[in-house]
C-alpha cells in the first residue's frame, strides 16, 4: 500500500535522574543526616575547646571576633558539612542502585511518511513464514491437542536447551534486551526465570524481573515473602516509576513486582506496558518479564526484535511444557528456547 502513513513515535531520556526519588530518599534517611551534623560539631567542638583552645584564642585576638561567635561560626560550619556530605553519600547510593534513573515517558508525536512503504504488523515475530504457508495455515483446522505424544514434535523441532547458567553466559554474545519467560508450570516453573535473574546480576549485568504471573509468587521470593507496589499500581497510576522497582533481598538484581492492583483493572491500560518495558530497556541491560503460563497470543505486542522467548522447564514431563511448545511454534515463534534449571537445583527423574 502507498500514500501517507501516520505512524504514532515515542521518545524516551536515556537516563532522565527523578528528583523525587532523590528527596524521598534524603527524607527517609533523615537520621543520618543529623547525626552526621550532629557528629561533625561535636568533634569541631572538641578540637576547638580540648585539643587545641590555644588555636581559638590567638585567631579570635587576631580577627577581633569574639571567642564565643567564632567557635559558633567554625561549629556551624562543620555541622553543615556533615549535612552535605552525608546527603551526597544518600543521593550516590540512589544514582548507583539506579533506583534514580528511570527513564520517563516524553512526548509522542505523530509521523507521517509520504514515500511507499509496505504495512508491517506493529509488533514483529520471531519467525518469518511466507504468504503462502500463512493462507495454507488459516485455511487448515487446527489440529487438536490431545496427549504428550501428539505434542512431543513440537519440543523435538527446537533444539535450543539450556540450563541456566550456560544460557546467562551465552546473553553476553546476543543483541537481546528483553526476555519473556513463559512458565507452564506456573510457580515451579518461574524458580526457572528467578535463578536465571539472580545468575545475570552474579555476572555483572544490570537485569530487573517483571512479574505478570498473576500471583506475585516470585517476586515475592525476591523480597522476603513481601508483596510490595508493582507494574499493575504503575499501570492504574497508582505509584511512580522508582516507587515500582525493589532490590532484590539476596543479589543486585532488582524487580518490579505484580502490585496490589486487581490485574484484570490494570490490564485495560495494557497498551502502556510495552512504555514501561521500553522505558526499563534504557537503565537496564536485560528487562526480563515473567509471564506464567501464559500463551503465545497474549504476548504478541511485547515481542520486539532483540527480544527472546524462554519456555522454562522445571520438570520435563509434564505435558503442559508440550502443550505451550506446540502453540508457540504454531504462532510463527520457532525461535524459542526451553530453560532449565541448573542440574544441582533439577528434580529427580522418575
Amino acid at each position: 500500500m502507498s500514500g501517507k502513513d501516520t505512524k504514532r513515535s515515542f521518545s524516551f531520556k536515556e537516563a532522565d535522574v527523578d528528583s523525587t526519588v532523590l528527596f524521598k530518599s534524603i527524607w527517609r534517611n533523615s537520621y543520618l543526616i543529623i547525626g552526621g551534623a550532629v557528629l561533625m560539631g561535636l568533634i569541631a567542638w572538641v578540637v576547638c575547646y580540648w585539643i587545641y583552645p590555644d588555636a581559638l584564642i590567638i585567631a579570635s585576638r587576631k580577627s577581633g571576633i569574639s571567642h564565643a561567635i567564632l567557635s559558633f561560626k567554625i561549629i556551624s560550619a562543620c555541622c553543615v558539612s556533615g549535612v552535605l556530605l552525608i546527603s551526597s553519600m544518600v543521593i550516590l547510593s540512589e544514582l548507583m542502585s539506579g533506583r534514580a534513573l528511570i527513564a520517563p515517558f516524553v512526548e509522542q508525536k505523530n509521523v507521517v511518511e509520504d514515500e511507499p512503504h509496505e504495512i508491517m504488523p506493529d509488533t514483529p515475530v520471531v519467525a518469518k513464514h511466507d504468504e503462502d504457508s500463512l493462507m495454507r495455515e488459516e485455511q487448515s483446522d487446527p489440529e487438536p491437542v490431545q496427549t504428550m505424544s501428539d505434542l512431543q514434535p513440537a519440543l523435538e523441532k527446537n533444539e535450543n536447551h539450556y540450563v541456566v547458567n550456560v544460557f546467562a553466559r551465552a546473553l553476553h554474545h546476543l543483541e537481546i534486551s528483553r526476555i519473556l519467560a513463559i512458565s507452564p508450570e506456573g510457580d515451579n516453573g518461574a524458580v526457572v526465570t528467578l535463578e536465571l535473574v539472580r545468575e545475570l546480576a552474579d555476572r555483572g549485568s544490570r537485569v530487573i524481573l517483571v512479574d505478570m504471573t498473576g500471583t506475585g509468587a516470585v517476586s515475592a521470593t525476591m523480597l522476603d515473602g513481601h508483596y510490595e507496589a508493582g507494574v499493575t499500581d504503575l499501570l492504574v497510576g497508582r505509584v511512580r516509576f522508582a516507587d515500582a522497582i525493589h532490590a532484590d533481598h539476596y543479589s543486585d538484581a532488582h524487580v518490579m513486582p505484580l502490585g496490589s492492583t486487581d490485574p484484570s483493572q490494570a490490564m485495560k491500560n495494557e497498551k502502556d506496558l510495552s512504555l514501561i518495558i521500553g522505558a526499563l530497556e534504557t537503565v537496564y541491560d536485560l528487562v526480563v518479564l515473567e509471564c506464567g503460563p501464559t500463551w503465545a497470543a497474549d504476548i504478541a505486542a511485547l515481542v520486539t526484535h532483540k527480544t527472546q522467548i524462554a519456555l522454562t522447564v522445571y520438570d520435563c514431563e509434564r505435558e503442559e511444557i508440550a502443550k505451550h511448545a506446540h502453540d508457540l511454534s504454531q504462532s510463527g515463534y520457532g525461535t524459542f528456547i526451553h530453560l532449565r534449571v541448573s542440574e544441582a537445583a533439577a528434580p529427580s527423574t522418575r
